[in-house]
């Protein structure tokens, strides 16, 4: 009995560890891995492939996309039976991470709605959907990369997502095509680019069948980078109405291992407070506060923020410029987080002076041009 029950428990830690390793050389990529060029070659037919680079520089050893698909074309004769029904929706995912091992996932659904045409008095049935195939890679003995800040944790993976109507019409796609849009970007990518914001996409001036949701196929997160913005707010005071505007630079700094962005922020704020003189007249009354604030948001993964979203900041600003009563010598102001909605911010706060003598809360609404 005790040897069974040692047995069995050896068989469970053997299974765990398979699983364990499984997961490790699964299909995904890992979590903080950055794609940093994404752009998409749109072909006849409606079939497009996308395109993903770690760096630009990578798309040199990508020049020639039809031999890496005719190796995968071929890699997927042995799936060949599992992939005759011609109406099904399918999803093939070829990885080879470089760990000398290729994975293929396939994913088949049926047709929900059947749909026919009649020829010749004969049902043929239609397939609506079209195929997906995610081919996964890493660039070998890559070049320096010409981004910032690569991470250089992990391998320069590639990544190429085809639509194609039919997986089986792939070889269709092997005439040399692909391999003359990839060349015409790798030239030309820095070049024009048409569209706008209004546009679902950038088109390439050179070759009208490219286009990227960013001008130059950029994708994630930006470099270090220095921004300037203007505002205009509104906020509390005691009991005054306090409007303001709000100029400020912002350094955007990326660490080594591109997942965290830190934001260093200063800005100048003149507050604007009204006040009647002893003629009953109304008077505006200037006071100027330096901001000094810290913002720290992570980018290990790519997709964009909520519409409206919480973030954690750390603002902390000083009266330089003081008229009237209203404020106290040596006042300042604190604030912590910010819920945002676009261009729109609302942050809670609280003004003081000296160490934190005459404590009063506050909110104020920022909207940025």
């Amino acid at each position: 009995m005790r040897r069974f029950l040692f047995l069995c428990l050896l068989a469970a830690s053997s299974g765990q560890a398979c699983a364990q390793s499984t997961a490790e050389q699964g299909f995904e990529l890992p979590e903080r891995f950055i794609f940093r060029r994404s752009f998409t070659i749109q072909l006849q037919n409606k079939n497009e492939m996308k395109v993903e680079l770690a760096d630009i520089n990578d798309i040199e050893r990508l020049l020639n996309p039809d031999s890496i698909l005719q190796k995968v074309r071929l890699d997927l004769e042995s799936l060949k039976d599992s992939l005759q029904d011609p109406v099904s929706t399918k999803k093939v995912e070829y990885v080879n991470l470089g760990d000398g091992l290729t994975k293929i996932r396939l994913h088949q659904e049926p047709a929900s709605v059947q749909q026919f045409i009649l020829i010749n008095g004969s049902a043929a049935l239609l397939k609506t959907d079209q195929d997906t195939l995610i081919v996964t890679g890493v660039i070998k003995n890559p070049e320096r990369p010409a981004e910032f800040k690569v991470n250089n944790e992990f391998p320069r993976y590639y990544r190429l997502t085809l639509l194609i109507n039919r997986i089986m019409d792939l070889p269709e796609l092997l005439n040399g095509e692909l391999n003359s849009k990839m060349k015409t970007f790798s030239r030309a990518h820095s070049e024009k680019w048409t569209g706008g914001k209004k546009d679902p996409y950038y088109t390439l001036a050179a070759d009208p069948a490219i286009v990227a949701k960013t001008k130059r196929g950029y994708s994630g997160y930006p470099n270090d980078q220095l921004e300037l913005k203007a505002s205009v707010l509104i906020q509390n005071y005691k009991q005054y109405f306090t409007p303001a505007f709000n100029l400020e630079g912002t350094l955007v700094l990326t660490n080594k291992k591109r997942d965290w962005q830190h934001a260093f922020t200063v800005a100048w704020q003149p507050n604007f407070l009204f006040s009647k003189n002893e003629e009953g007249k109304l008077q505006t009354f200037r006071n100027d506060f330096i901001e000094l604030s810290y913002e720290k948001w992570s980018v290990s993964r790519t997709e964009p923020l909520p519409a409206t979203h919480l973030n954690w900041n750390l603002s902390l600003g000083y009266l330089v410029r003081k008229r009237g009563d209203f404020y106290t010598p040596s006042t300042f102001r604190i604030g912590v987080g910010k819920i945002q909605w676009k261009k729109t911010k609302l942050e809670p706060g609280l003004y003081f002076n000296d160490f934190f003598r005459g404590v009063s809360p506050t909110i104020r609404l920022i909207q940025t041009f």
